[in-house]
């Protein structure tokens, strides 16, 4: 299930550059980026009320929650106070954690096609590496979703960002156009 949530992101890769691509040329950046603007807008307000603070107000439990509650736990009340929360170890590294993901994700989706076509590879082919990183990193958040179901988000989180690594250090002797395509599966599995 967790796989399926991650997916937005790439599936937005894969499918917003050619309506935008549309939407520039028919209309401009200007006025492309403030229909994209409202459009984004409209959506999160759309979206906001399906969100439920407590999953008790749709009849379900929190996750890791059995059936059974204790005597005085259902006050709901429990859980950390957000002062409690900046002071724990676990948020920080969170925080950390995905900081450094939204680095190394933007940094690789701004910089690998002007890379590419620094090292000779067309400006056609260089983008194809782009649209590979959609379509794979639909896949990757679905499999390494399902990996975290079976074997645990922590475990399955490490091995994603062990494998984000390794193709970050690939990326670094990457020199030819299948080596980009290698690196956009290895980054996007994870």
């Amino acid at each position: 299930m967790t796989g399926i949530t991650v997916s937005g992101a790439p599936l937005g890769v894969m499918i917003m550059p050619p309506i935008l691509t549309q939407l520039i040329v028919s209309y401009g950046w200007r006025t492309s980026f403030l229909i994209l603007g409202i459009i984004v807008f409209i959506l999160i307000i759309v979206a906001a009320q399906f969100l439920r603070r407590d999953p008790r107000q749709i009849g379900q439990l929190p996750y890791g929650e059995s059936g059974a509650t204790e005597m005085g736990s259902a006050s709901g009340t429990e859980g950390f106070s957000f002062r409690e929360a900046i002071r724990t170890r676990q948020l920080w590294g969170i925080c950390i954690i995905w900081v450094c993901a939204g680095f190394y994700a933007q940094t690789t989706i701004v910089h690998i096609v002007p890379h590419a076509t620094d090292l000779g590879i067309s400006a056609i082919a260089a983008s194809g590496i782009i649209a590979i990183n959609g379509g794979i990193g639909v896949a990757g958040r679905i499999v390494m979703g399902g990996c975290g179901d079976r074997i645990g988000n922590k475990l399955a989180l490490i091995i994603g960002f062990i494998l984000m690594l390794v193709a970050f250090i690939w990326l670094v002797v990457a020199k030819e156009l299948w080596m980009f395509y290698l690196f956009e599966v290895s980054s996007n599995s994870a």
